[in-house]
């Protein structure tokens, strides 16, 4: 298939909750999407020590019956590759992770072709990002997607790891909510998954 094809599980996996906000704001009608995540991990690994568990709902296509919105979906991408760095074995209840040196360079390219497709669809500039969402697993990507993306500085946004954790499933939507109770009207919101 395309790279550009979505590719999600909607249950089991971290990445589901993106598909879950994509496929809510493609529904013709109005639709409850809610990301949550108990996270685990290994005793004394990255998922324990850095997890947080949270939850978030957003209700999409209010606009099509009347209701206010607050928010406006203008364009998404979506890049997916085969990427083997996180697994759990059947028998098992926490999953394993290679070193984040190998994946990092996969998952940066990955969000910069999504950003720029999205960008494009959207017809917007980087430059007018207000806010700059980055969420996900690997900390050392979204790290280098908020320096490299090319977004202005001030506009990057907290990712919270310090206060909540990383809360997997639902880290994109709790970001993304945080966003919403700050952003101002007209303000153009980049998140990046």
């Amino acid at each position: 298939l395309d790279p550009h094809v979505l590719a999600a599980d909607m249950a089991g996996s971290v990445r589901s909750g993106l598909g879950a906000l994509v496929t809510a704001a493609r529904s013709p009608v109005p639709t409850l999407t809610v990301l949550s995540d108990l996270r685990t991990g290994l005793p004394g690994g990255t998922d324990e020590v850095a997890g947080g568990d949270g939850a978030a709902a957003f209700v999409f296509g209010g606009h099509r019956n009347g209701a206010p919105v607050i928010a406006e979906l203008l364009a998404h991408d979506t890049v997916s590759d085969e990427i083997l760095d996180r697994w759990r074995l059947p028998s098992t209840s926490v999953s394993r992770v290679w070193e984040e040196r190998f994946a990092e360079e996969i998952y940066v390219s990955l969000a910069e072709k999504a950003l720029t497709a999205a960008l494009d669809h959207a017809a917007v500039d980087i430059g007018s990002i207000d806010h700059f969402v980055v969420a996900g697993l690997h900390a050392r990507a979204c790290a280098a997607v908020r320096r490299t993306a090319g977004v202005r500085p001030e506009a990057v946004t907290p990712d919270l790891a310090g206060v909540i954790g990383n809360a997997g499933t639902a880290q994109p939507g709790l970001l993304l909510a945080d966003v919403l109770d700050r952003a101002r009207p007209g303000e153009l919101i980049a998140l990046v998954v």
